[in-house]
């Protein structure tokens, strides 16, 4: 898709479902990264300059502001479940991924939004013979808790044992523990999650399922 055609239906999208305080942000923060540094923007084409190039920055700033606050609410919503509930436990990649490859009824459970499988890459099971299930935790692009959550998993067909990834391990903490507390169990947590925690300079990619060399692809 050309620089045009790009701004135009990105322009759409962000103008119509993003709320107006985080887009004036958002692209108040893409413009300074265009206009000050844009041989550094990691989205910049050297083709391209102005608002091409702005409204893709602040379409992925949007992205990751959602992201970043899904995360946070699910790490409190987990902290407010251990109080008084559990899950089968946390398990690294390759922990997770030898459950899956032993036992026959065990599911993954990606419960990312649909721009990071889109984007980021999700794990592939196709070595295993197994399908990715993906159920978000939080909707997209509102950010907001999926209520239906428990009954969309029912839907997916999962009822044990079934291992929960995300990004960083906070919002598949807290879909195990919904998910045991509604009887589908035993559920587990990958805890480095997909692409991992942030290291000292705020990049991921250090652990995670990618970082531990497993299998995943991108669409």
């Amino acid at each position: 898709m050309g620089g045009d055609s790009f701004a135009l239906v990105s322009s759409f999208f962000i103008f119509t479902v993003v709320p107006n305080r985080l887009l004036r942000a958002c692209l108040s923060r893409a413009g300074k990264c265009t206009r000050i540094r844009p041989q550094e923007c990691a989205l910049h084409d050297p083709a391209e300059v102005g608002p091409p190039v702005r409204t893709r920055h602040a379409l992925v700033l949007i992205i990751e502001t959602v992201i970043r606050d899904a995360d946070q609410a699910a790490a409190h919503r987990s902290a407010t479940y251990r109080g008084g509930m559990t899950y089968a436990g946390d398990l690294s990649p390759t922990e997770a991924w030898v459950l899956l490859e032993t036992e026959p009824d065990a599911l993954l459970v990606d419960v990312r939004t649909e721009p990071e499988w889109a984007f980021v890459g999700v794990p592939d099971l196709t070595g295993l013979g197994k399908k990715l299930l993906t159920v978000s935790w939080n909707l997209w692009p509102s950010g907001e808790h999926n209520n239906a959550f428990v009954d969309d998993l029912r839907e997916a067909g999962v009822e044990g044992p079934a291992v929960f990834i995300c990004r960083s391990g906070a919002r598949s903490a807290a879909a195990a523990e919904a998910a045991t507390a509604a009887g589908l169990d035993p559920a587990y947590n990958v805890a480095e999650g997909f692409e991992g925690e942030l290291d000292e300079k705020g990049h991921r990619g250090r652990t995670g399922w990618r970082a531990r060399g497993l299998p995943w692809r991108q669409s």
